[in-house]
C-alpha cells in the first residue's frame, strides 16, 4: 500500500504528466465549448416563431457562433499555455511584461490590424450582415458572405472567386438580403403593338409567375410598365419594372423573357 501510494505522488509531481493533463483538459474543454455554443445556436434559433425571422436568426447566430468559438478558443489555450508554464516554473510575470512591452511597440506598426478589429467588431454589434447575406462591399464587391472574422470578410463572387476583404478597408456596406430589390429590363417592342396591349399582357405574366409556386419565390410583384424610354420607327424602348431578390434576379428575368415569348408579344 505504501509503494502505491508512493508511485501516485511520484506521478502527480511528475511535471510532464501535468502538462499533458492540462492539454487533455484544454481539448476537453474546447469540445464542450463548441457543443454548447452549437447548443444555443440551434435553440435561439427555433425560438422565432417566423419562418423569415427564423431564417434571419439563423444567419446571425451563425456569425456570432462562429467569433464566440474562436474567442473562447484563444481563451482556453492562453489559460493552458499560462498554467503549463507555471507547472514547468517558468516565471510568468516577466514574460507577460516583456509581452506588453513588445505589443505596444509593435502597435504603433499595426494601425490597420486594429483598425480591422475595431471595424469588425462594430459589424457585428451593428448587425450589418451575417454569414449567407448577399452583399455590396464599397460598391465594388458584390457576392455572397461564407466567413466573418474579427480581421477580414470573406465574399464569394457570381463568377466564383473568392475575395478576403480586411473589415479595416469596408466603407460603404448595402445588404441586398434585406428586403427586395427592384429590378428593371429594357424591351424593344415592335411599333405595330401598342402600350395598352403591352400592360395587358404584363398583367396576364404577373399573374402566371404569382400562381406558379416556383417562379413566385423570385417573382415577388410584377412585372409592371415602368416607363417608355423611346419611340423611333423601328420600335418602341420600355422599361419593365419588377420585385425580386438579388441572388435571384437572373432566374426572375429568364422566367418574365421565358412567358413574354410564350405570350408571342411582338418585338422589334
Amino acid at each position: 500500500m505504501n509503494n502505491l501510494w508512493h508511485n501516485v505522488s511520484v506521478i502527480s509531481d511528475n511535471r510532464f504528466i501535468k502538462v499533458l493533463i492540462v492539454i487533455l483538459v484544454a481539448i476537453v474543454c474546447q469540445q464542450i465549448l463548441k457543443v454548447v455554443l452549437s447548443g444555443i445556436l440551434i435553440l435561439q434559433s427555433k425560438s422565432e416563431p417566423s419562418s423569415v425571422k427564423r431564417k434571419y436568426r439563423q444567419k446571425q447566430l451563425k456569425t456570432l457562433n462562429n467569433i464566440a468559438r474562436a474567442l473562447s478558443i484563444f481563451i482556453v489555450w492562453l489559460v493552458a499555455v499560462l498554467t503549463i508554464l507555471n507547472t514547468l516554473k517558468l516565471p510568468i510575470a516577466p514574460l507577460l511584461t516583456s509581452a506588453g512591452l513588445i505589443g505596444a511597440a509593435i502597435a504603433f506598426g499595426m494601425q490597420s490590424l486594429i483598425k480591422d478589429f475595431i471595424t469588425g467588431i462594430f459589424i457585428v454589434i451593428d448587425n450589418q450582415y451575417h454569414i449567407d447575406d448577399y452583399i455590396q462591399l464599397n460598391n465594388i464587391v458584390t457576392g455572397r458572405v461564407e466567413a466573418i472574422s474579427l480581421r477580414t470578410t470573406a465574399i464569394r463572387d457570381d463568377d466564383g472567386s473568392l475575395h478576403h476583404i480586411p473589415n479595416g478597408n469596408i466603407g460603404i456596406t448595402t445588404n441586398l438580403s434585406v428586403g427586395r430589390l427592384k429590378a428593371r429590363e429594357q424591351i424593344d417592342l415592335s411599333p405595330d403593338f401598342s402600350t395598352k396591349q403591352f400592360e395587358a399582357k404584363l398583367a396576364d405574366i404577373a399573374e402566371k409567375l404569382a400562381s406558379d409556386p416556383e417562379t413566385a419565390r423570385y417573382v415577388k410583384e410584377g412585372p409592371i410598365l415602368e416607363s417608355i424610354d423611346k419611340i423611333t420607327s423601328k420600335a418602341v424602348t420600355v422599361t419593365i419594372l419588377f420585385s425580386t431578390s438579388a441572388t435571384k434576379r437572373k432566374a426572375a428575368v429568364s422566367a418574365i423573357w421565358a412567358l413574354i415569348r410564350k405570350e408571342k408579344i411582338p418585338l422589334a
